[in-house]
């Protein structure tokens, strides 16, 4: 079930209506086409990632991770800033420039995912 929902979650983040449904009914794709309700459904996100961002943030593993301070994990999330390495207060993994990483907040929460313009080392 855990992937189903995490598909769910892509789908929806891509502007995609979802349902999860029993497959024992080969009348329930038809239904569901109609406009049955069967099933769980996840409406399309209202702002649909563009495929750049769906790409970093469904469609790669990080090479690592970094953690941030309160005030870099208010920024990103609530002013869609870039972050800065002051912000950052541990790193996880071996990564050069340009590669994908995963943010956490200081709970260790995956919060976004980005390409980061420094290497691990730099960070240290």
């Amino acid at each position: 079930m855990r992937t189903k929902l995490a598909a769910a979650r892509i789908a929806a983040r891509s502007g995609i209506k979802t349902v999860i449904t029993s497959g024992n009914n080969p009348e329930s794709l038809k239904a569901i086409a109609s406009g049955e309700k069967l099933g769980t459904s996840f409406e399309p996100a209202n702002n649909s990632l563009k495929s750049r961002k769906q790409w970093i943030a469904f469609g790669t593993i990080p090479r690592g991770t970094l953690r941030v301070d309160e005030g870099a994990a208010r920024a990103l999330m609530a002013g869609n800033k870039s972050l800065l390495a002051v912000g950052v207060v541990a790193v996880t993994g071996n990564f050069p420039a340009g590669s994908i990483v995963a943010v956490e907040d200081l709970n260790g929460l995956e919060m976004a995912r980005g390409i980061t313009n420094l290497s691990a080392r730099t960070y240290v």
